[in-house]
């Protein structure tokens, strides 16, 4: 047995650009494109079993991922549903990140929220980093929205 020391920051940023579309009634569709940038950096650092010695390998890497963008509201009186997507699949390497909110707006253009959000990255040797992730959260926020 080895006793491993693994360190991981994951960062995150979204740039999108989306497509409202009009004239949908109590549906508040949108479709449009999303760039996320992901700032990684990793560190393992062991005791080589051996020698005694101690070895510490990092890795650390910055990468803008385009991915489509698909989003469908349901408008009732102070209450919103949203589900939202966004995905990019190419060479074996896919990222997908799917979210279902909530939303109540007890003052005009203030909300409250929560949610669930499902997250999957796998990457096969991209940058000779290979990673196969899944996050899966509630959340809660609070916006203004005009």
């Amino acid at each position: 047995n080895v006793d491993l020391d693994t360190r991981v920051k994951l960062d995150r940023y979204d740039i999108g650009l989306y497509y409202n579309v009009p004239f949908a009634g109590t549906l508040d569709p949108e479709i449009g494109i999303n760039v996320r940038i992901l700032d990684f950096e990793g560190r393992v650092t062991g005791e080589e079993t051996s020698t005694g010695q101690v070895v510490t390998e990092s890795k650390s890497m910055t990468v803008p991922i385009p991915m489509l963008y698909a989003s469908l509201g349901i408008n009732l009186p102070f209450v919103k549903v949203i589900g939202e997507a966004r995905g990019v699949t190419y060479q074996g390497n896919s990222y997908y990140d799917l979210t279902g909110e909530v939303r109540v707006s007890p003052l005009p253009f203030f909300f409250v929220g929560a949610g669930y959000r499902y997250e999957r990255l796998k990457l096969d040797d991209v940058s000779d980093v290979t990673a196969d992730i899944e996050i899966n959260s509630v959340f809660a926020n609070a916006g203004v929205s005009f």
